[in-house]
């Protein structure tokens, strides 16, 4: 008998434990982030109007759409060419902090991988025998191979990103022949879930939340 195993009571309440841990903390962060960014919004209007206009009443919310405004503005000041060359100096100084660049690095890429409409677009997640057969690993299938590592290979090969847990953002780039490599029926967003989360979210548990 397995020791370590725990009784059927505890594996129940730990399982119903880390579904409701799984439901609370997204919920409770992006609460938390829409009150501070409101709150913020507020403090910095009330500070900006208040030195124009004193004894000035800035409305609740007024802040949370000021900033909606200065965002739109940054990036409509980033998309033309003189504002694109201010972004990629500073940049380069904030990645030369070193605490700071580390933080900002991995944010970035992060953010990069959602909302870049110029990213890697992964088309579909797939399931592939990696780092060696009978190991089966989840990736994003992302395009053929170039003309030189189809040639190189001598086969029709296709990349396939294979991400690491928590961190999605890092990973190792293999390319496999579209033979090797199972298309699975879930979207890249639940195979994303399924990654970040260490196999706990799958697309069954998600829909349930």
């Amino acid at each position: 008998m397995n020791k370590n195993k725990l009784p059927p009571q505890q594996n129940t309440f730990r399982k119903i434990f880390l579904t409701g841990l799984a439901v609370v903390t997204p919920t409770s962060l992006t609460l938390f982030l829409i009150y501070w960014l409101i709150t913020m919004g507020d403090q910095m209007a009330d500070w900006v109007v208040s030195n124009f206009v004193p004894n000035a009443k800035v409305p609740m919310g007024f802040g949370i759409v000021a900033t909606i405004l200065i965002i739109f503005g940054v990036g409509l000041f980033v998309s033309n060419y003189l504002g694109r060359k201010i972004y990629e100096l500073y940049e380069k100084i904030f990645s030369s902090i070193p605490i700071a660049s580390h933080i900002f690095g991995i944010l970035k890429k992060v953010i990069d991988m959602i909302l870049s409409p110029e990213g890697a677009a992964f088309k579909k997640a797939v399931m592939v025998q990696f780092p060696r057969k009978g190991c089966y690993m989840i990736g994003f299938l992302s395009a053929e191979g170039s003309s030189e590592i189809l040639e190189k290979s001598e086969k029709d090969v296709y990349a396939v990103f294979i991400p690491t847990t928590p961190n999605p953002t890092s990973g190792v780039l293999v390319y496999f022949p579209m033979k090797d490599i199972k298309v699975l029926d879930m979207t890249v967003e639940e195979a994303g879930k399924l990654i970040i989360s260490g196999g706990i979210l799958t697309p069954e548990v998600a829909h349930k939340l």
